[in-house]
């Protein structure tokens, strides 16, 4: 299998934001890092954000229970 080219399922990015606590949230791709990991890819590109960048951003705070910690992203 080749290297996972995210670009390829729906041209959209990862989006992961790293809280004031140190905890990751998958904000949207889940299903591109699973992807990823199905291909047993260690390592593969994603935006990361700052819970001030993703307020900046998206307009919206980063309250506890948002995206997904699934799989773990380090």
């Amino acid at each position: 299998m080749g290297p996972f080219d995210q670009s390829l399922s729906d041209k959209s990015p990862i989006r992961v934001v790293k809280d004031r606590f140190g905890n990751y949230h998958i904000l949207d791709g889940n299903h591109r890092v699973m992807a990823a990991r199905e291909q047993e890819l260690g390592f593969i590109d994603v935006e990361l954000y700052t819970e001030q960048e993703w307020k900046d951003f998206s307009g919206l705070d980063l309250n506890r229970g948002d995206g997904t910690r699934n799989p773990l992203v380090e």
